[in-house]
This record gives C-alpha cells, sequence and structure tokens, in this order.
C-alpha cells in the first residue's frame, strides 16, 4: 500500500487571531509554547525565539494553573528529547548525515544541533509562516552568522509526504515534538510509516505521545487526539507502521535520568522508533 501524506488536523487553517499570536492554530500552538519554555526554563535562545505576546499570555496560563508539574512537562519535554537526540548521536557507530526536525516551531534545537555538529545538514520542515519569523528573530539574535549546515523547507505537512520533500531512505534522525498527539491513534501510525519511509535503514524516529488528559495547553490548543493509556499501547502504534525496535520512557523518568527538574507531571511517552533490530536491546 502506498505510503499516505500526512494527515490533516487543521493547523494551518486560517481562523481569527484574537490574541495576536499567529493566524492558525499550528502558529498560535508554537508561540504558545515557546514562551511556556521560555518562562519555566529560561535562556537567551528560548527568550529570543519567543514573541512578547506568547510570553504574556503564557505567563497567565501558568498563573492560572496551581500544579507545578504540569508547567514544567512543556519546557522538561524539550530538554529530555534534546538530550536523547545528543544520546543517540553519540551511540551511532557511524556519523549521520541529515537530521530533520518536523514542526519545530520556534524551538531552538535544531539551530543548536547544527552548531555542535557542523558535519551534520539540518533541515527544519514547518508552515511558511512560522519559518519566515523564526528566521526573523535568529537573525535579530545572531546576525548573519548562521550555521551553514541548516536549512528549512516550508512545506504543509497534512498535504505533502516528507519523503517527497527529501526523498526516500534520506535521513538518519527524524525529530517530531508535540504534533503526533493532535491525530487519532490510527493517523499516528499512518504518519510515522510516512517518516519511516525517509530514513535510512538504521534511521530513528524520536518523538512524544501524550499519557495524560490534564495537560495544560489542551484548552488553548486544541483536544489530544492520540493520548495513550500506557507504554505497551504507544509501542503499538509504532510496530504497526514497520519499526522493527521502539525504546519507550515516561517523561517523568527521563526527566529524572538527565537530572533536568525535580517536580514534573507524567504527560508524556517519549519515544525513539528504529528501523532496524540492534543487536542487543537495551
Amino acid at each position: 500500500m502506498p505510503i499516505q501524506p500526512l494527515a490533516s488536523n487543521n493547523t494551518a487553517d486560517s481562523s481569527k487571531d484574537w490574541l495576536e499570536l499567529g493566524q492558525n492554530s499550528g502558529q498560535r500552538s508554537a508561540e504558545i509554547v515557546a514562551g511556556i519554555r521560555a518562562i519555566t526554563f529560561p535562556s537567551p535562545e528560548m527568550s529570543g525565539l519567543s514573541s512578547a505576546s506568547g510570553r504574556l499570555f503564557s505567563d497567565l496560563l501558568l498563573l492560572l494553573n496551581n500544579d507545578t508539574g504540569i508547567a514544567n512537562a512543556t519546557g522538561a519535554r524539550h530538554l529530555a528529547m534534546t538530550h536523547l537526540v545528543e544520546e543517540i548521536l553519540g551511540e551511532l557507530e557511524s556519523p549521520p548525515k541529515v537530521i530533520v526536525e518536523m514542526a519545530g516551531g520556534f524551538s531552538p534545537r535544531a539551530f543548536n544541533l547544527a552548531k555542535k555538529y557542523p558535519h551534520i545538514k539540518v533541515i527544519e520542515v514547518d508552515q511558511p509562516g512560522v519559518i519566515a519569523i523564526k528566521q526573523e528573530r535568529l537573525r535579530r539574535m545572531w546576525g548573519d552568522v548562521l550555521p551553514k549546515n541548516i536549512f528549512w523547507l516550508s512545506a504543509d505537512l497534512a498535504a505533502t509526504k516528507l519523503s517527497d520533500l527529501v526523498g526516500e531512505r534520506a535521513i538518519d534522525i527524524v525529530i517530531s515534538e508535540g504534533v503526533l498527539p493532535y491525530f487519532a491513534p490510527s493517523e499516528i501510525t499512518r504518519i510515522a510509516a510516512s517518516v519511516r519511509a525517509s530514513l535510512v535503514p538504521n534511521g530513528i524516529m524520536i518523538t512524544d505521545i501524550v499519557s495524560s488528559t490534564g495537560w495544560l495547553l489542551k484548552r488553548q490548543v486544541g483536544q489530544f487526539k492520540g493520548a495513550m493509556p500506557s507504554a505497551e499501547k504507544t509501542q503499538e502504534l509504532f510496530l504497526k507502521a514497520g519499526y522493527s525496535f521502539i525504546a519507550i520512557s515516561s517523561l517523568k523518568k527521563m526527566s529524572q535520568d538527565y537530572s533536568l527538574v525535580d517536580e514534573v507531571a507524567d504527560t508524556s511517552f517519549l519515544v525513539a522508533a528504529h528501523n532496524f533490530t540492534p543487536a542487543i536491546n537495551k
């Protein structure tokens, strides 16, 4: 059966921008997430890539929320996934050539990876409006001195297959944070299969699946259709997509393992889906 484009969840559809956070729910979500990260885990890059309106609205959300663990979850997820990517890079037998981040929003991860690993081609794929704003903010911070190995592709991944953009079996690592939870389980499997078509034989997809309904952004950026009740059910999604080895950890455990923050709600499963079967499963 041919691999289909990623299913639509209407995040690219234009709608009223009452809060001046973006013309569609995808942009608004990216601004809110960036604002929360900048407040809960501040750094010059987190702040520089977020907007004043995003931070203001996020600060209001955090004030209304009385659960510190949930407030920390968004930033902890981002840091944990970044650590996971770098850990995997350190364990690979041969140096990867291409890393792709899907719908990275205003995350500094791809930019930082490009700086740290100049031999790797780093590609971000996102909505045109998000990419244009992100490039403007990066240049505001760094001028025109951007890594030569970072590239941006504008695409609506709801209508375009990743393998059509970069080629089949062409990517070593695909990173997708905060994207899959918006899709129903059957669509998650279809997306994961579409990503797998773009991976090299030893390629890896690093992503997250929501494990709880108590999520700070639920009412602000939409329902999470793809919440999974357990690691076993999460694993099934990726086995059906054709991955042969799936490593799964809870956000809380990974946050503890990487010594990120003591108090974090267990809102996500973090997934490393491998396109091969390793000799030893750790």
